[in-house]
């Protein structure tokens, strides 16, 4: 059911016309920082964090292949045009491989 729109005024709320002025704000208090001190070293961490290993050349062209296969699901038949799922599968592979750990020689 459709209203009809009539050539009524909306009332009037009495409140529009006056602005109240500002008020202060309550802060609380901040304590003295003097006796914070620096971090201690634990005596044994329960992780411990392993260094990463060089990537071979065979898993690069593994996860590569791996990236590929993922942008093939997400983007599939109706999704980007082909330049733009080009240019994100790139964006991935440059990421990726800057990201890799070489070997020192």
């Amino acid at each position: 059911m459709v209203k009809k729109v009539g050539g009524k005024k909306p009332p009037v709320s009495a409140g529009t016309g006056k602005v109240e002025s500002t008020k202060s704000v309550q802060t609380g208090k901040v304590s003295d920082v003097g006796d914070v001190r620096g971090a201690e070293k634990q005596a044994k961490s329960s992780r411990v964090r392993r260094p990463t290993r060089p990537m071979t050349a065979e898993e690069r062209e593994h996860l590569f292949k791996l990236i590929h296969e993922e942008a093939d699901k997400m983007f599939g038949a109706n999704g980007l045009p082909q330049s733009q799922r080009a240019t994100v599968e790139n964006a991935v592979k440059q990421t990726v491989d800057a990201s890799i750990v070489e070997e020192d020689d």
